[in-house]
């Protein structure tokens, strides 16, 4: 404290710089183009499979989900009791996968009749098998900001 200052000028003057902080953040919003908030975070992967079978490297094109959409979709582990349903997690990170992929588009009909599946579903089942599915959604969840606690990203803001 410097001599002389009372410590209600010291509150006052933290008050102040607290205020500036907050009136540099919102002149920095007002900055900002809306149509930012609507970029695609997207995000690269290998594939272990694919790459196996085709013989050289395959890389994945993911997308972030929404919050509505990764909510619409994990809720599906709620069973009727309105518990968590584990048997249901392989197929709710099918749905995460089917969302969050761009690039091979599994929604595309030609390459499910191909493979003989009737699903977007099915067919990322087929080219990412058992673990590797958990990690492709383990990736979209990640690109789309689920996968951190609030002392993580906390921590994450300090520094």
């Amino acid at each position: 404290m410097h001599s002389g200052s009372s410590p209600e000028c010291i509150l006052l003057g933290d008050t102040n710089m607290e205020r500036d902080t907050n009136m540099n953040l919102l002149a920095k919003l007002m900055l900002i183009d809306k149509g930012e908030f609507a970029k695609d975070r997207t995000a690269e992967m290998p594939a272990k499979r694919l790459s196996e079978i085709i013989g050289e490297p395959v890389t994945l094109k993911l997308r972030a989900l929404s919050g509505d959409t990764f909510m619409d979709i994990t809720t599906r582990i709620v069973g009727k009791n309105g518990k968590a349903d584990y048997g249901k997690s392989y197929d709710v990170n099918a749905f995460l996968v089917v969302e969050g992929i761009v690039e091979p588009n599994v929604k595309d009909s030609a390459l499910q009749k191909h493979f003989g599946v009737e699903t977007p579903k099915e067919l990322v089942k087929l080219f990412f098998p058992g673990g590797e599915l958990m990690d492709v959604a383990n990736k979209i969840t990640e690109l789309s900001g689920f996968d951190k606690s609030d002392k993580e990203i906390e921590d994450e803001v300090k520094n």
